[in-house]
């Protein structure tokens, strides 16, 4: 029997074609169809292959309908270089004519500043954050500002111009008034998009240009700071000196304005418990600092330096007069003291030295007076009387014993004794000059070693002071002392020997002599139970609170805090320091700029 094609309704719905026996019956149908319909389920359908993807040529910037065109000429924004980058450099171009258009409007014309606005807007619509900057950016490095500038110079009346050159001249010596300049004159030539009459163009101006010269003079000074700090000539003055130690509020103090104010409140808190001790530790490391500065002052004209292991205070003093002798001892063999006589003055040497003796003793009281005139006829005119000459090793023997017997003297707690001491400081000060003036032959290294003597003799008397601790003497003991020996009128100049440089160092580290922790030590634990009546772990307690913050103070006035502190405020690298006197006027300008644009 031969098969037939049947067609078979699914369950689904669908028309199967099944090949069967002619003349099977409906139900052998039905259920060869069922069968054939679960085996299709059954079989695994094969994944169609994805159709290549075709890669469209990119169409000509200018047939492309989104390209954005430039609001002023017309032309597609991308210049055949990208959207990005045209806009951007669009937006720059822009931003080089905006003072153009700004100084337009001092004149009532707006026009170029809508026409340059629109396409700043619409460049940064496309650019984004890159064609934004170009707009500063073109406006700061803008030339036309200082084309403006050079035609007004040309065009003012002579006392005008002179007027303005003097003012020139003046803001260039002030950093801030240069920012101020700088500021000002941006937001002068920056367009303003303001809707009312010419009046409120001009107070909206001045506003700007108010607000810009401030943040100009700020950005200018505050770049100062951060690349090339302006150190105070007293401050300088030390550092040439060889100080390295300054503490935060010494450094402080050379803020303009408030620096002051800042330095005098560090000092102030020297009298708090504990606080106080660090500040006065920091001070004391300053201080030290300085005593060492002005010891090296006394041992250059010798050319040495003090070794690192002599401690400021008594063993610096006796350091410098040991040297000091030890540079007129190496003389010794070739000098001599004579009664000479002055081919000028026609007075004799004798004659000299009484002179000298009676300046030395004019403010004495009698006792005192009296007790150097003694010892000047015992150690020096005894034995020139004697021969009226003394060879090296004679003239070293007396004039060793007036210097040890001063230096005995000015050691004593006893001021009468004291002004002996420094009586006869001056009387061997005298001494040595009249040594130099008849020994020419070593005139030289005589001149070394009396200039250093001469230094050696402020140090001494400024160590010798009431207030002085263990000889370290403060910065304002050092100044009295110098300027004492100066002199009225040396001092009034400022010319005196060692004076410009005490008086800066009591202008940078203030007056007194920095605490010597009796302070610190009132608010021991033990001293703290005792004085209020704690307990000792309560008092330990309240020490242990208090010292947490005290730790981070105590960080600032340490000796290697202090010099890095120091370093960091007033030395910066020359790169740097050039670097932040290219970038002062346009951060200026940039503040002036951005400050007076309008929010778009």
């Amino acid at each position: 029997m031969a098969d037939v094609i049947y067609k078979i309704q699914a369950p689904d719905g669908t028309i199967l074609k099944i090949q069967g026996p002619e003349g099977a019956t409906e139900a052998d149908l039905q259920g060869a169809a069922e069968d054939h319909y679960a085996a299709m389920q059954k079989k695994p359908v094969e994944p169609q292959k994805a159709a290549p993807e075709v890669k469209e040529k990119p169409a000509n910037p200018y047939a492309n309908p989104d390209t954005v065109y430039d609001p002023v000429s017309g032309v597609p924004m991308d210049y055949g270089m990208g959207q990005t980058t045209g806009a951007t450099l669009m937006s720059g171009a822009a931003g080089v004519l905006k003072p153009i258009a700004g100084a337009a409007q001092f004149a009532g014309i707006n026009a170029p500043a809508r026409a340059l606005e629109k396409a700043s807007k619409a460049a940064e619509q496309v650019g984004g954050t890159p064609a934004q900057a170009a707009d500063i950016v073109g406006q700061i490095a803008s030339p036309i500002p200082g084309v403006f500038a050079n035609m007004l110079s040309k065009v003012t009346p002579n006392k005008v111009s002179n007027v303005l050159s003097t003012l020139g001249s003046v803001v260039d010596k002030s950093r801030l008034a240069k920012g101020a300049v700088q500021g000002a004159g941006a937001a002068a030539f920056t367009p303003t998009d303001l809707e009312g009459d010419y009046k409120d163009f001009l107070k909206e101006k001045a506003q700007q240009m108010a607000l810009s010269g401030g943040l100009g003079a700020v950005v200018n000074k505050g770049t100062q700071l951060l690349t090339n700090p302006k150190v105070s000539e007293q401050m300088k003055m030390l550092q040439d000196m060889g100080m390295k130690y300054f503490t935060p509020g010494q450094l402080a103090g050379q803020i303009p304005f408030i620096g002051k104010s800042l330095q005098k409140a560090e000092d102030a808190l020297t009298s708090t418990p504990l606080l106080g001790s660090i500040i006065g530790h920091g001070q004391r490391v300053a201080t030290e600092d300085f005593n060492r500065a002005m010891g090296n002052q006394v041992l250059k004209p010798l050319g040495e330096t003090l070794p690192k292991d002599v401690a400021a205070g008594q063993d610096m003093i006796n350091h410098l007069y040991s040297k000091i002798n030890g540079a007129y001892k190496s003389l010794e063999p070739k000098i001599s003291f004579g009664n000479y006589v002055d081919p000028q003055t026609k007075t004799s040497t004798i004659a000299r030295m009484y002179d000298a003796s009676s300046e030395a003793t004019k403010n004495l009281v009698p006792e005192a007076a009296t007790k150097v005139d003694e010892a000047l006829k015992t150690t020096f005119f005894g034995p020139l009387l004697d021969k009226y000459s003394l060879d090296g090793k004679q003239f070293r023997v007396a004039e060793m014993r007036l210097g040890e017997m001063a230096k005995t003297y000015i050691g004593s707690p006893d001021p009468i004794v004291r002004s002996q001491g420094f009586a006869l400081r001056d009387f061997q000060e005298s001494l040595r000059d009249e040594l130099t003036r008849q020994n020419p032959q070593v005139g030289k290294e005589l001149r070394s070693a009396h200039e250093a003597f001469k230094n050696y003799l402020r140090v001494e008397k400024a160590a010798a002071l009431r207030g002085a601790d263990e000889g370290v003497f403060s910065a304002n003991q050092m100044r009295s002392a110098a300027e004492s020996m100066a002199g009225r009128r040396a001092t009034a100049r400022g010319t005196g020997m060692s004076v410009p440089e005490t008086q800066a160092a009591a202008s940078v580290m203030g007056k007194g002599m920095p605490d010597s922790g009796t302070a610190g030590r009132l608010l021991t634990p033990a001293a703290m139970a005792k004085l209020f009546g704690m307990g000792s772990a309560e008092a330990g307690a309240h020490y242990m609170t208090g010292a947490v913050p005290l730790m981070t103070a105590g960080m600032m006035y340490n000796k290697p805090v202090m010099g890095a502190l120091t370093a960091l405020a007033t030395k910066r690298p020359t790169i740097m320091r050039e670097a932040g006197d290219l970038a002062a006027g346009p951060l200026s300008r940039f503040a002036g700029v951005a400050s007076a644009e309008q929010p778009k």
